[in-house]
């Protein structure tokens, strides 16, 4: 069992368009059999479509559901797409891969979005392929799938050991490692799962000297995963296995491209492959491995940060038990009454937005304003058409022109009402406010104070009935 994460992507379109037909072709010859999850319709076409009408309607979604719409917004697209592959001597059943679909989505915390599962068999090992929408169907939310690749790389090692085969047994020592690792000194392993990148400008230049012609350094190349292509402007570029296109001068020392262009005057150029094209047809290839890489990469930084900072952490308490003056400032506890108090500012702020949104969504289910709104329109472009001779002269363009004054006045009562209203709203929310925030109490005047230190107490006192006062008045302001 190999699971892999791709790339998440902003079109559901393109992921239909890729994992429902053949490689570049409008043909499905290699799609087996397809299953949607949470959706309301078995045609996997169609429920590509139904997933990018939820994630356009996230928004109507988090109103609907009484989510205030706050917050950082994600950058990464709602298209989520993972796979599952057997070993060739698997051979499972459609029940089995959709169940182990389910389960996955079980794990990632999915199960409830919506979801595609495509089966492709153009390969000899069996997998299937899940595209998820990342946002909730039901409140509009997206969801963070933190984890993931360790998430699924254990569960397949468990699948593996349920169905009496190991696979992998680099995944095994690799799971190992990290369930074996001492949470109480912060000492992470580093476990590895890709080899050590080779120097490739360094192999480039042992073979471009190694060769006296174009022909041999072509073999030469090919050999070693890179061939020569013709580039958009560069003229000579590399395109290595995975699809990443290469400049040739670049990783030769001291060859202009004169130079360059001379040792490999026994190739025609326009007989090379266009670079362009060369990688674009390797990484729709390479997709899924390319995804594999890339989750790895960021759990091996990941776990080297971690490291690094715990080696960071026990110099530092190291440093500390042998120095003989004790840090005082280390002593002193952490005050975080500031952070609860914000949090106490930012939940009471929140459920007086949630308050504006109720109340906003009461007044346009029953005044119907923007019905109202339409009226007017429709009667204005009516006026401008009958703004001619004979419409006011049969009588049409005063008619016209009654009904829209009628209709103004009539959005003049409904914007009063509502006005009046949420000004309501605001004075009973600063008199909640009023009654959560302790106010001060009123200085009584002192009788051993001098006369001027009673002066300044009474012009602070009228400072806060004035300041009071203002308050007041700017709540009647906001209906006016």
């Amino acid at each position: 069992m190999v699971p892999r994460v791709a790339i998440r992507g902003h079109s559901f379109k393109g992921a239909g368009q890729y994992y429902l037909h053949d490689k570049k072709a409008d043909t499905s010859e290699r799609v087996a059999w397809t299953h949607t999850h949470n959706l309301p319709t078995n045609d996997a076409e169609k429920a590509m479509g139904w997933m990018a009408h939820t994630a356009m309607s996230a928004g109507y979604l988090k109103e609907k559901a009484g989510i205030v719409r706050t917050g950082r917004k994600a950058t990464s697209g709602p298209v989520y797409s993972f796979s599952l592959a057997w070993h060739p001597e698997q051979q499972p059943e459609k029940e089995e891969m959709l169940g182990s679909g389910m389960k996955m989505l079980e794990i990632l915390g999915l199960n409830d979005h919506e979801a595609v599962f495509v089966a492709h068999q153009e390969t000899d090992h069996p997998h299937v392929h899940v595209i998820c929408n990342l946002v909730n169907p039901e409140n509009g939310k997206m969801a963070v799938p933190s984890y993931d690749y360790l998430k699924m790389s254990k569960w397949a090692e468990e699948y593996e050991r349920e169905h009496g085969k190991i696979y992998c047994e680099e995944r095994v020592e690799n799971n190992e490692k990290r369930r074996n690792h001492s949470k109480e000194d912060r000492q992470y392993e580093l476990v590895k799962h890709q080899e050590k990148k080779l120097d490739r400008a360094r192999e480039i230049q042992e073979l471009y000297n190694g060769s006296d012609s174009g022909r041999s350094f072509q073999a030469a190349l090919n050999e070693a995963g890179y061939t020569l292509a013709k580039g958009d402007r560069r003229g000579f570029v590399l395109v290595d296995e995975s699809g990443k296109i290469h400049s040739l001068s670049r990783q030769l020392k001291e060859q202009r491209a004169k130079d360059i262009k001379a040792r490999l005057s026994d190739l025609e150029q326009d007989t090379l492959p266009l670079a362009k094209d060369l990688s674009e047809e390797r990484k729709h290839f390479y997709r899924d491995d390319y995804e594999t890489q890339r989750q790895k990469d960021i759990v091996d930084a990941a776990i080297e940060e971690e490291k690094k900072r715990g080696a960071g952490e026990k110099k530092k308490q190291t440093s500390r038990a042998n120095s003989s003056v004790p840090n005082k400032e280390e002593k002193l506890p952490y005050d975080d009454s500031h952070l609860k108090k914000l949090d106490q500012i930012r939940a009471r702020e929140q459920a007086e937005d949630q308050k504006r949104y109720r109340l906003k969504k009461e007044l346009e289910g029953f005044y119907k304003r923007s019905e109202q709104e339409n009226k007017i329109k429709a009667l204005e472009q009516k006026l401008i058409k009958q703004d001619n001779f004979w419409d006011k002269i049969r009588g049409n363009y005063w008619k016209t022109k009654e009904s829209l004054e009628a209709e103004r006045m009539t959005l003049g009562d409904i914007d009063w009402r509502i006005t009046e209203q949420n000004r309501a709203l605001e004075l009973d929310i600063e008199q909640s406010r009023k009654k959560d925030i302790p106010q001060e109490p009123e200085q009584k005047p002192n009788p051993d104070l001098t006369l001027e230190q009673k002066r300044e107490q009474l012009r602070q006192q009228y400072k806060r009935q004035e300041q009071k006062k203002r308050d007041q008045d700017k709540g009647h302001d906001l209906g006016r």
